[in-house]
């Protein structure tokens, strides 16, 4: 299913996610996904209805609940998604999905202070929960604690030394304080750990040059291209660098 509605094939991505149903009546998961695929098809509404069958299905999948929240915020009915969103940290106090979901909610409703312990909670549960991570460095970037950012993204490194998305949050939040050389060495980092990551070898093409060092740049960004040669962005940001 995904794969055909990655490619535009609607009315085939349908009939599989349908038969993916149809071979596992019991599972969530196969129902959250034509969920999904509806929301990003034809919008939250069509989408409502399915996601309520995986609540049905499992009352107590967190991914439920936070997929039901979402659609529902999409149409604008933010006090029922706010239940929903408590109460799957109830149901399943253990899911750092819920726990991000939370937290995210406060920030959309401007109590970032609250979401701080919802997505402390969701890496307690999880270490390599790079979302809960990430959140919780904006946050703090947007309440203009730095250190409390920075110190976020320590913890991402050492909790998860082997990936690059550790890395390349540790250099975001550098670079968003200025310390360009640290952002640097966390960008070259998280591509020595994942020579493969695209995310990397942008990330250090646009430092390279930011660093009026071309000729790395460019190298970086082809080597984005090379991995991923549908990617727009590689493609553009190398045209840049061979213009400079």
């Amino acid at each position: 299913g995904q794969t055909y509605a990655a490619q535009g094939r609607t009315s085939k991505a349908l009939t599989a996610y349908q038969a993916g149903i149809a071979a596992a009546p019991a599972s969530a998961q196969a129902k959250l996904a034509l969920g999904h695929f509806y929301k990003r098809t034809w919008g939250a509404a069509k989408a409502i209805e399915v996601y309520h069958e995986a609540l049905v299905t499992d009352p107590l999948s967190a991914d439920a609940y936070v997929a039901l929240a979402r659609a529902y915020q999409v149409q604008g009915r933010g006090d029922d998604a706010w239940a929903l969103y408590q109460e799957a940290v109830q149901i399943s106090p253990r899911s750092p999905v819920a726990w991000t979901a939370l937290g995210r909610a406060y920030v959309q409703n401007g109590e970032r202070e609250e979401a701080i312990p919802a997505f402390q909670k969701a890496i307690q549960l999880d270490p390599g929960y790079a979302e809960a991570y990430r959140l919780l460095a904006q946050t703090y970037q947007a309440l203009d604690k730095k250190n409390d950012a920075l110190a976020v993204t320590d913890l991402a490194v050492r909790a998860n030394p082997a990936r690059a998305w550790s890395y390349l949050l540790q250099g975001d939040v550098l670079m968003a304080a200025w310390q360009v050389e640290d952002s640097l060495h966390a960008y070259e980092r998280a591509v020595q750990v994942e020579p493969g990551n695209v995310q990397g070898q942008l990330a250090l093409g646009w430092i390279y040059q930011l660093l009026g060092e071309e000729g790395k740049a460019l190298a970086a960004y082809q080597n984005a291209s090379a991995l991923e040669p549908a990617s727009v962005s590689a493609h553009v940001v190398m045209g840049d660098a061979y213009m400079a």
